[in-house]
């Protein structure tokens, strides 16, 4: 296991600029990078260590510092095109899905649509949910036409929809896909 150590040390003339008075706190934001080679769990511990105004001192360490995931690895890349110019409420329209297999295996994901957030975005999906989409390699896309009935008018969302491929476990869920304007 490893231990890094981050130290921070002050001009004495800046020290005299961030004196605190009793019962005043002072809120830092730090940057930690870690080493790109180190393929350990994290990045290791910050250690905060201050001197008191009547000469007394302490100090603090934090819990292990974890390396940020990332999550894009991981992903899908769902895009829409073939919006149409004009959507009205209450008349279904077709756009266009492109899924994208951002991982590095080949996938054979499943289209599912939450019907409480769609209705919440203002726009229904018009099919059956859980649809297998086909199977995908590494990088490679799919185009799906989906049919949508505007229930509400005005700017609203898309929104709702997850990519999950179950033997692999990878869920892929986007919360707000396009924005939409729905006239009356």
């Amino acid at each position: 296991f490893f231990s890094s150590f981050l130290s921070i040390q002050y001009s004495d003339e800046l020290a005299s600029l961030i004196l605190l008075k009793p019962g005043k706190s002072r809120q830092q934001i730090y940057k930690i990078i870690g080493d790109p080679q180190n393929t350990q769990n994290g990045v290791g511990y910050l250690h905060v260590h201050w001197n008191g105004n009547l000469g007394g001192s302490g100090k603090t360490k934090s819990g292990l510092i974890e390396k940020k995931k990332n999550k894009d690895k991981y992903y899908f890349k769902l895009l829409t095109s073939n919006i149409p110019p004009k959507i009205n409420i209450e008349v279904p329209f077709t756009i266009t899905l492109t899924v994208i297999n951002k991982t590095d295996k080949i996938v054979n994901p499943r289209l599912y649509f939450n019907d409480i957030k769609m209705q919440k975005g203002g726009v229904l999906f018009l099919g059956i949910s859980g649809k297998e989409i086909g199977r995908l390699k590494p990088k490679q896309s799919t185009f799906i036409d989906i049919n949508l009935l505007p229930i509400k008018y005005g700017f609203t969302s898309f929104t709702g929809v997850s990519l999950i491929d179950h033997p692999q476990d990878i869920k892929f869920s986007i919360d707000n896909i396009c924005n939409l304007f729905i006239e009356q």
